[in-house]
């Protein structure tokens, strides 16, 4: 029932006029009405000569099973894409209930009117295939709403009490998460990307105030680093996405690094003697050639360690790179219902391995918690088997074929299943080489990496230096970039100039061109020369 009021405002309502009272029906026409001061009849009419507000029927698109599809405002589009979770053999899977397994998850498009309707369908179809195949792959959907802050009280906890790690450790992660809780705290996990990290970073990096001084020292800094990529990481493996931080390398102060992105007191590329004396040395070594091939083409640790004897193809002169031998964390296999009561993973009798983003179709278990995995940059590479390691490499190859070596791996430790060797074992072997070639002392190795820090000690360089060097030989010997990009891995051309180091003997050979192009004069300014 409406109420109606005189336009005059007495209250007999002797002037006839009335209006619908906006308090009570808050409609743009009685607001006109009550403004041009019309009566009944004008109202009517007025009514009768204005459209009518347009309705947008929805549309239902039946793309991939019950989809909907709705312009819900002119030129704006959202898609809500409702999926049912089926095994191979077309049965609905149900969850603890008894109802179907069901997950929907609505989208707007964005960009410009006339892409939205795509724009929204689009991310749908990216959501449904991530479902689908991270249930197939880890029998379970992660939730994406997790945010940092809830996360990080999970993460904290269980290396609390579970792992019981030191108090300067949790004190690190504490620290860590204070500086990027203000920026990503209320967010959740899945929506953090690399652009917010390094715009983090660069602040906690940045030059300010009068004295000249970063937020963070290099050493403050190095800490905060690993820890956010421990939190990232272990994020990325409980809730199945790729880490932000994947990639990607530890950013420096643009104003105290070098071209490689290294500290000052590390060494940023072997020199050609340097270089020399560690081939000489490593092929004393019964797996001496696995040095030899990682200075000359940078090979990562992983890469090394994980060739395996099928990857040569001696006719063409190449051998192919498409494994690396990474450590795989484990996951608690047994559900809710019936937990195995073990507080480590990898304890769990139905125990499952964390291969992140990978599915287990992709990767080959070699050993307990050692998988092949597919390269950092996910294309194979090949390595070309030039004529100066050829011959040292077919005898390598030859010697160990009446060794056991179960596992297939063309390096590996001198046991009954040729086991592989792990990451420390792999770096003591390199520690060794450069300590009988005097790039570091005995003192220097028996020192903790913290100790070396507080006593100013310049760094023990590990494996990677091999890439550095690689690196900037093939470029001062003139290889082009790309070929460089595709025989070490980079997928920018960045990377590669962060790889670049000077080196001294090539630096000499090209600066004594000078000296050739000018000769004539100067023989002429000093004729007893």
């Amino acid at each position: 029932m409406h109420h109606y009021a005189p336009v005059c405002g007495a209250a007999c309502g002797a002037c006839g006029a009335y209006y619908v009272d906006v308090a009570r029906r808050k409609n743009p026409l009685n607001v006109a009405a009550v403004r041009e001061n019309l009566g009944p009849a004008e109202v009517a009419e007025l009514r009768k000569a204005t459209p009518a507000k347009r309705k947008v029927a929805p549309r239902t698109r039946g793309k991939t099973g019950e989809w909907t599809a709705s312009e819900y405002k002119p030129g704006q589009w959202r898609v809500r894409p409702s999926i049912t979770i089926k095994d191979r053999e077309g049965i609905i899977q149900r969850d603890e209930l008894g109802k179907p397994l069901r997950f929907a998850q609505t989208f707007y498009g964005r960009g410009p009117a006339e892409g939205r309707q795509a724009d929204a369908e689009r991310q749908a179809y990216e959501w449904a295939a991530q479902i689908r195949t991270e249930y197939a792959t880890f029998g379970e959907v992660s939730d994406k709403e997790m945010t940092h802050r809830a996360f990080f009280r999970e993460w904290y906890a269980e290396r609390r009490d579970v792992y019981s790690l030191s108090a300067n450790t949790l004190h690190t992660d504490e620290w860590m998460f204070g500086l990027i809780e203000p920026v990503l705290g209320d967010r959740p996990l899945v929506s953090a990307r690399w652009k917010q990290l390094s715009d983090l970073c660069a602040d906690l990096l940045a030059v300010t105030g009068d004295d000249k001084r970063a937020q963070l020292k290099a050493s403050s800094f190095d800490r905060f680093w690993a820890a956010l990529r421990k939190f990232y990481n272990d994020a990325a493996l409980r809730y199945h996405f790729v880490s932000p931080l994947q990639g990607h390398g530890k950013p420096v102060a643009a104003d105290t690094a070098y071209a490689g992105g290294l500290d000052d007191d590390a060494i940023p590329a072997l020199q050609f003697e340097q270089a020399m004396a560690v081939i000489r040395r490593a092929m004393e070594e019964p797996e001496g050639i696995k040095w030899v091939i990682s200075v000359l083409f940078g090979l990562r640790q992983g890469e090394r360690t994980g060739l395996t004897t099928d990857v040569f193809d001696w006719g063409s002169g190449f051998l192919t790179l498409s494994y690396s031998l990474q450590e795989v964390p484990y996951r608690h296999g047994c559900s809710a219902a019936s937990p195995c009561g073990e507080a480590k993973p990898s304890k769990c009798p139905a125990r499952k391995a964390n291969l992140g983003p990978w599915p287990l179709r992709h990767g080959r278990h070699v050993q307990d918690d050692l998988w092949l995995l597919p390269l950092k940059g996910k294309k194979r590479r090949l390595i070309p088997v030039i004529d100066q390691i050829r011959e040292p490499l077919e005898a390598y190859v030859r010697a160990i074929e009446a060794e056991p070596f179960e596992h297939g791996l063309l390096f590996h430790r001198q046991d009954e299943k040729g086991s592989p060797w792990r990451a420390p074992m792999d770096l003591n072997q390199w520690r060794k080489i450069l300590l009988d070639v005097g790039l570091v002392t005995e003192p220097q190795l028996a020192k903790s990496a913290r100790q070396r820090e507080i006593d100013n000690d310049p760094k023990v360089p590990g494996t990677h230096l091999l890439r550095h060097t690689a690196v900037s030989v093939l470029r001062g010997l003139g290889v082009s970039d790309p070929l460089i990009m595709q025989l070490v891995g980079h997928t920018h051309i960045r990377t590669t100039d962060r790889y670049t180091h000077q080196q001294a003997d090539l630096l000499y050979q090209e600066i004594s061109k000078v000296g050739v192009h000018y000769a004539e004069a100067l023989r002429a300014a000093n004729p007893a020369a």
